[in-house]
């Protein structure tokens, strides 16, 4: 004897996608993705070993042609991706403490050292002649703006330098003070014009 179900009769099924098999393939597709794209970084440690010969860093800077700038407390740093290459007085920095590293839209790249102001020639370091001594202020003291100019904050004020020839020739000294009273802050600059 055969029995024959009417439609009607049937157990109704659950849709295919909310079978607990089917649940678990749709949420291991959706969070798989994620879990393989998150990123990892690799960290590596450069010393002494690579010829990073200071290790008290002020400031970093990466130029146009790749090369990583390192300024420390003993002088300054070039990485090519292999080693590190120091450049210190006897290659023309006025001091190798240096604090500040800036690439210029020429390309040139400027550093400023506890004992003043020195630029790239593309060898060594030429000692930018200022007309008294200044010592730079910390990692983040130069600065150029878009006429050929270049900011350097200093320990005795802001120091604006003409350097649209390759050689610096005009000066401009700006010294702020700032006072506060309450919640307002006021500001007084002055500017004096030193010519070479």
């Amino acid at each position: 004897m055969h029995f024959h179900r009417h439609p009607t009769d049937a157990v109704p099924r659950r849709p295919w996608w909310l079978t607990p098999r089917c649940r678990t393939v749709l949420v291991l597709a959706l969070l798989l993705p994620g879990l393989a794209s998150a990123q990892r970084f690799a960290f590596k440690y450069y010393s002494h070993d690579e010829g990073l010969n200071s290790l008290d860093v002020h400031s970093l800077l990466q130029d146009r042609a790749g090369y990583v700038w390192v300024a420390t407390q003993d002088g300054l740093f070039r990485y090519d991706g292999a080693r590190f290459t120091g450049f210190y007085t006897a290659n023309g920095l006025p001091s190798n403490r240096v604090l500040s590293l800036h690439q210029s839209a020429d390309g040139t790249l400027w550093a400023g050292t506890r004992d003043g102001l020195a630029r790239f020639d593309g060898e060594n370091f030429k000692s930018v002649s200022l007309p008294e001594w200044v010592g730079f202020a910390g990692d983040s003291s130069l600065a150029s703006g878009a006429h050929g100019r270049l900011y350097g904050g200093t320990i005795r004020g802001i120091w604006a330098i003409d350097i649209q020839p390759k050689i610096p020739r005009s000066m401009a000294f700006m010294w702020t003070r700032t006072a506060s009273f309450g919640s307002v802050a006021v500001w007084v600059s002055a500017t004096t014009r030193k010519t070479k």
